[in-house]
């Protein structure tokens, strides 16, 4: 369990741009030395709080991983930095969000909000109690409340709908690359979450998202229930909140039309059979679909 590595700065619009490429250009960037930290600032035009905030953004969403002489980018980031540098297209922040919200060691508090919080009308106060509650069933560390506090406004912001009042505008608050999809919005003392239009989810993404969860939170098995991808931990189904119904029509597509798995009924269940060697290819499939 982490907590507070974001060093209060919610995930900023360009920041996992700036932090691939420069990781890509030098890794030793990111170390946390006064020699590299300096250089981060200089080149990324942040402060030290943010450099720090933004290598921990990059480890939680999985985009860079620990080498010999400092960090790498993972196959996924030098794939997006390849084909979606600036982090523009849907899929992208999509897999993106995926990355994070499963990464249990990394990023706690996300983990457990879209796969264990399943109010979907809630007021901060409420929030914050059935959190600490999760956490002290889970550790016997001592985690501070105002550190979950933290940890929790940082997720708000980053997903919150923006609406613009008074002085504050675009250039004098940066806000996350997620708040433009509204999943997240403030309603008097109240907070409404929104679910994702399965219409904009492109079934390559989604066939993308749900290789990462056969291959690896379950162990990849040669056959898998509708259930299992709709409502198991860290599935495609619970973390966007689709429906059974809805995540059988993304099934139905990804075996009619792109040949990504087998579906079929057997005793009462949907069973679904994924072909690796195509899943494989779906990452690639989307950016190749995206550049015509």
């Amino acid at each position: 369990m982490k907590f507070g590595g974001h060093q209060s700065f919610h995930l900023r619009d360009q920041w996992l741009y700036k932090g691939i490429y420069w990781t890509n250009q030098s890794s030793q960037i990111l170390l946390n030395n006064k020699k590299n930290t300096e250089k981060a600032m200089q080149e990324m035009g942040v402060g030290k709080n943010m450099v720090d905030s933004i290598r921990y953004w990059l480890k939680a969403t999985k985009l860079i991983k620990t080498d010999i002489k400092g960090f790498i980018l993972t196959d996924t980031a030098s794939k997006i930095l390849e084909k979606d540098p600036y982090f523009e297209l849907n899929g992208t922040l999509f897999l993106i969000h995926y990355l994070l919200v499963t990464n249990k060691e990394e990023a706690t508090t996300w983990y457990w909000f879209f796969n264990h919080f399943s109010a979907n009308e809630f007021e901060k106060e409420s929030l914050e109690n059935t959190f600490s509650a999760y956490i002290q069933m889970k550790t016997n560390r001592k985690i501070k409340d105002t550190t979950l506090d933290k940890d929790l406004s940082c997720l708000l912001r980053m997903y919150q709908s923006i609406k613009w009042i008074g002085k504050k505008n675009p250039e004098t608050e940066t806000p996350s690359p997620f708040t433009k999809y509204g999943w997240i919005e403030k309603k008097g003392e109240k907070f409404v979450r929104n679910k994702l239009n399965p219409i904009d989810f492109n079934i390559h993404i989604f066939a993308h998202i749900l290789y990462i969860f056969w291959k690896n939170y379950l162990s990849q098995p040669e056959s898998v229930k509708l259930e299992d991808l709709s409502l198991k931990e860290n599935s495609p189904g619970r973390i966007f909140h689709f429906s059974l119904e809805e995540m059988n029509d993304f099934i139905e597509a990804c075996s009619k039309k792109h040949f990504y798995l087998n579906y079929s009924r057997t005793g009462g269940y949907f069973i679904i059979q994924p072909k690796e060697a195509n899943l494989k290819k779906s990452l690639d499939n989307y950016y190749k679909e995206m550049s015509v």
